[in-house]
């Protein structure tokens, strides 16, 4: 398959998003999503919460600095953190996802990092610039590091929530994309790049605990499996629903900005 040139442009096109000063209010984006996830062949309802916030990373390290920051090369970011309990017959999985996406080229996710605990034992992964390592309780996978083979514009299925809230959204809007596989799991080091389409398919009405929100639409194609997600039409485009070909899906339940921090 020939690709098209990398997402960054036709992403930066949107504007008014990640470069919007709403970011800059010293305040956190937190929504709350009815959520559903596939374990052990059965869809386990619970609660998901998405977090975005800006902040200062350190290039290279692509870790949050505190000031005073001297001499190191400072990058903004905004950093997703994807939060969920999911309970089983047996014990819940508790799995926690943070990805970092430059405000300057939210395609760019330097930093991924992500864990799943459970009673049989942890996995933790962290993905820095391509370049994979993991730790995984099964026997066969144990510790380990790899290259992803991750390209510029290359997309992150971890952070697809805040990198498509980037997209030029038009009817017919259509793109095509390489996509590293989702990363939130208990099994590790079998991740690979795949091509994929991305699809504004157009918009549609979303029912939400927020009310009904007018959405765009966008589909993504990836080895014939189709994973849909609703992004507002407003200048924020927070994810108001998705479901996802693995049975993975989320429906907004409340959206606001505030310092949980402080509290």
């Amino acid at each position: 398959m020939t690709f098209a040139p990398p997402l960054a442009l036709a992403l930066a096109l949107s504007g008014g998003f990640a470069d919007s000063d709403v970011w800059d209010d010293g305040k956190a984006e937190v929504s709350t999503y009815d959520a559903e996830r596939v374990i052990y062949g059965l869809p386990r309802k619970h609660e998901a919460r998405l977090i975005v916030v800006k902040e200062d990373h350190e290039a290279g390290r692509w870790i949050k600095a505190d000031p005073p920051y001297g001499d190191r090369e400072i990058v903004p970011v905004l950093k997703l953190n994807h939060v969920r309990t999911v309970p089983t017959e047996n014990y819940d999985y508790h799995l926690m996802t943070s990805a970092f996406v430059l405000r300057s080229d939210p395609t760019r996710a330097p930093r991924v990092t992500t864990s799943s605990q459970e009673w049989c034992g942890v996995t933790h992964k962290t993905l820095v610039e391509g370049t994979l390592r993991w730790s995984s309780y099964f026997d066969a996978e144990g510790e380990g590091e790899r290259e992803t083979g991750l390209r510029p514009g290359d997309l992150i299925r971890d952070a697809l929530p805040v990198q498509l809230r980037a997209l030029p959204f038009a009817p017919g809007l259509e793109r095509k994309v390489r996509v590293l596989d989702l990363l939130t799991d208990s099994h590790a080091g079998g991740e690979r790049v795949r091509g994929g389409v991305v699809r504004v398919v157009g918009e549609e009405t979303v029912e939400t605990g927020d009310g009904a929100i007018a959405s765009w639409k966008v589909e993504l194609t990836v080895d014939g499996a189709v994973d849909r997600l609703w992004f507002a039409k407003d200048r924020a485009h927070v994810l108001t629903r998705l479901a996802a070909a693995d049975g993975r899906t989320l429906r907004l339940r409340e959206h606001r900005r505030h310092a949980y921090w402080e509290r």
